[in-house]
């Protein structure tokens, strides 16, 4: 639900022609990040054991600054080679890729019966 309502907000965000338009992307993508962060820091959590949990997430964290550094400079790429839109379709596009494989793993856990809780084999 997260990264679709993300999705759709970058994406709605070229096509805003004013501010009430771009009020509404941005109810999608405040919505979106709200879900998300947390849904994402709590299925971290449960996939790994007690011992672990501090690395992992110091690892998600580390990773999620990294993304702060390289998003700005391949927007800035975008912007100046496909034009201003460019860097929010690629946001878009990027979620949308998410949301599908998102759906595809929650298939195979629905299949499989669900995974085992951290430490369990």
């Amino acid at each position: 639900f997260g990264t679709g309502s993300l999705a759709i907000g970058l994406g709605l965000i070229p096509f805003s022609t004013s501010l009430p338009y771009l009020l509404v992307a941005m109810v999608f993508l405040g919505i979106g990040f709200s879900v998300m962060s947390p849904s994402l820091n709590s299925l971290i959590s449960l996939q790994v054991g007690a011992e672990d949990q501090g690395g992992i997430m110091g690892v998600n964290r580390s990773a999620n600054t990294l993304a702060r550094v390289l998003g700005p400079a391949w927007a800035g790429f975008l912007f100046a080679t496909l034009g201003r839109d460019w860097p929010y379709f690629s946001g878009a596009l990027l979620m949308g890729l998410v949301v599908l494989l998102a759906a595809r793993g929650l298939k195979s856990f629905l299949t499989k019966g669900g995974a085992p809780k951290a430490g369990q084999d």
